[in-house]
């Protein structure tokens, strides 16, 4: 079953909509042009596609394409930090707006989440960000 985290990650962050196929045993996610992106068990009994950056760093992090959600966040005006933790190993991940000249204060504004993975300190940073946006 599909963690709530990976859902916020899907509809809060690359801001994919849910839709149902026709037939059952096809369940999706679409983005605003139409392309088939993610699928869901809404509508099928398996978790058939693998969208989770909660626990999987290449869809949390990658290579920080617009694919992942390190990458949206960039394409959506973040910057990001992720740093680990030398005294006790969890993990720790900000994001904030990046300012121009003018905003000397962007840093200040920064959302951030620490856990015991990396990929799910940028999951819950992430979403700490676009809930206060």
């Amino acid at each position: 079953m599909m963690a709530d985290i990976d859902r916020d990650m899907a509809e809060k962050v690359m801001e994919w909509e849910e839709s149902c196929d026709p037939d059952p045993f096809v369940p999706h996610f679409q983005t605003g042009e139409g392309g088939t992106v993610f699928v869901t068990t809404q509508c099928a009994p398996y978790d058939w596609f693998e969208w989770h950056p909660s626990t999987d760093i290449s869809q949390a992090l990658g290579d920080g394409g617009p694919d992942t959600v390190v990458g949206k966040m960039r394409k959506k005006g973040y910057a990001c930090l992720l740093a680990q933790n030398q005294n006790n190993g969890t993990w720790l991940c900000e994001f904030w707006p990046i300012g121009g000249i003018e905003d000397d204060y962007a840093y200040l504004k920064r959302k951030g989440a620490e856990a015991d993975t990396p990929k799910m300190a940028i999951c819950l940073a992430a979403k700490k960000a676009v809930n206060d946006a």
